[in-house]
This record gives C-alpha cells, sequence and structure tokens, in this order.
C-alpha cells in the first residue's frame, strides 16, 4: 500500500485556473437551432474554472464556474455576467463535474484534445 507524504495530495476534479473543456449536453431545447449553436460553441471551446461552489448536505454536488472568451455576440445572452466594479465583467456557465469532458493545468493539452476529437484520432 502507497501512503501519501505531506507535500502529496490526491485531487478530485478541476481546480481553479485549470483549463476545461465542457458537454452542454442534449434536451428538447438544445434541439433548437440556437440550443445547437450554444452546445456546438461549448462542446468546442476552451474555458477557464475561475470558481467553484462546493456542495452543501442537501446538494453535494460541487458547481464550477467557468468563464470563456471570443464568445458570439448572438450566444452572449446564454452566459452570465460575473464581475464588480473592481474587476472586469466575465462571462460564465455553471457546470458539474459530470459536464466536464476533460481539463488541464496546461490550455496545450485542452487543444489537442480538441484536435483529436476534430479528427476522430
Amino acid at each position: 500500500m502507497r501512503y501519501l507524504k505531506t507535500y502529496e495530495s490526491i485531487i478530485d476534479g478541476p481546480q481553479i485556473g485549470d483549463y476545461v473543456i465542457c458537454d452542454e449536453g442534449y434536451d428538447e431545447w438544445s434541439m433548437t437551432p440556437y440550443g445547437k449553436k450554444l452546445a456546438n460553441f461549448i462542446n468546442n471551446n476552451i474555458g477557464n474554472v475561475v470558481k467553484i461552489r462546493k456542495g452543501t448536505k442537501f446538494n453535494q454536488k460541487n458547481k464550477y464556474t467557468i468563464q470563456y472568451q471570443n464568445i458570439p455576440i448572438e450566444l452572449e445572452q446564454a452566459f452570465n455576467t460575473w464581475g464588480n466594479k473592481n474587476i472586469k465583467d466575465y462571462k460564465i456557465r455553471y457546470f458539474s463535474i459530470k459536464e466536464i469532458k476533460y481539463y488541464s493545468k496546461n490550455k496545450e493539452d485542452c487543444e489537442a484534445y480538441l484536435a483529436s476529437k476534430k479528427y476522430n484520432l
């Protein structure tokens, strides 16, 4: 059996600052033309974790606040604005761990994942 040293830790899921690729999911709403555009944008772009809301005893799921950049104008209304007068406003969405397909500390790893998905590698 392997024991953890004091400087090692086991981390489940993405942490603040990690890059993620999320899955918007498919339901009746996402089958509309607007929903398809939004799902396509989320599934094919890299987001950044800016906040993690821990689950409560009633709702065990963690909610990850994911920031996206370069959002098309027609999709901006689907993103919440987060920030205050001292901080630049961010365009964000909330996801659970089940909706995060891939995460990494390096943006290049996420770009490689998207490229492999694009070419079915």
